[in-house]
């Protein structure tokens, strides 16, 4: 089954579109018995009983301040977030926090990239689209962690979905890109056609996502079912 996905028009993009993915969700039922396809003398109940043992193993080696690589697909890893006033301030609870990232191996991109197809569709309904992006204090079109940053456009509040935060992706290389969730920003406003947040001190960026870089603004929905889509995308830069 191909990859799904449609066009939107780029905000000051020059004329230029954008594609937006269109996919589907599997739940971990779905996602078993797949599994159990790939190997059918394997009981489902063993899957369930190693994806238990395993969460909790991986919990385990995290706190203890390790990190974990499996090769060829994932590496995870414990960090501390948050900013440092001196070499010297010790870590804060109240302001500094701890985080888990997880990165996908560039071998394993390298082996999707090369087995997935794509098709194009129409672009859907009455989605959630981005118009503009401003920050507050100069009113440029740049997202900064240090004033409010506020995202103007059309259909921002859905039935059947909840907002759940931004997805930044680089404006260089797609496949850098770095969610910021409820947990990582203060949401002022939330209307039908008006986002106002800003990012939470603690929120520390990747080494790509430097002042000036240019990126991408993709909003975050769950759907009833738990499955996440995204919506709309802009065209801005990040400053620092």
């Amino acid at each position: 089954m191909p990859l799904k996905y449609f066009l939107m028009k780029m905000p000051s993009g020059g004329g230029k579109f954008i594609a937006n993915a269109k996919t589907n969700n599997y739940s971990i039922k779905d996602f078993l018995i797949y599994i159990c396809r790939k190997n059918r003398q394997i009981p489902v109940n063993t899957y369930k009983e190693v994806f238990a043992t395993m969460t909790e193993a991986v919990e385990e080696i995290l706190s203890e301040g390790i990190s974990i690589t499996i090769p060829h697909f994932m590496r995870i890893a414990p960090v501390v977030k948050g900013v440092f006033d001196s070499e010297e301030e010790p870590f804060n609870a109240r302001k500094h926090g701890i985080g888990v990232n997880c990165t996908i191996l560039p071998d394993f991109i390298r082996k999707v990239k090369k087995k997935i197809t794509v098709k194009r569709i129409n672009m859907p309904g009455r989605t959630p689209m981005i118009l503009a992006i401003r920050e507050s204090e100069s009113k440029e079109n740049a997202v900064h962690r240090d004033y409010a940053n506020r995202i103007k456009g059309n259909y921002f509040i859905q039935k059947k979905y909840e907002f759940t935060g931004l997805t930044i992706l680089s404006g260089t290389d797609r496949d850098k890109s770095i969610i910021l969730e409820m947990k990582d920003i203060n949401l002022i406003k939330h209307s039908k056609q008006e986002i106002i947040y800003n990012i939470k001190r603690n929120f520390i960026p990747p080494e790509w996502l430097v002042k000036g870089a240019e990126i991408f603004l993709r909003l975050r929905y769950k759907k009833a079912e738990g499955w996440i889509d995204e919506f709309g995308v802009c065209s801005t830069k990040w400053m620092c």
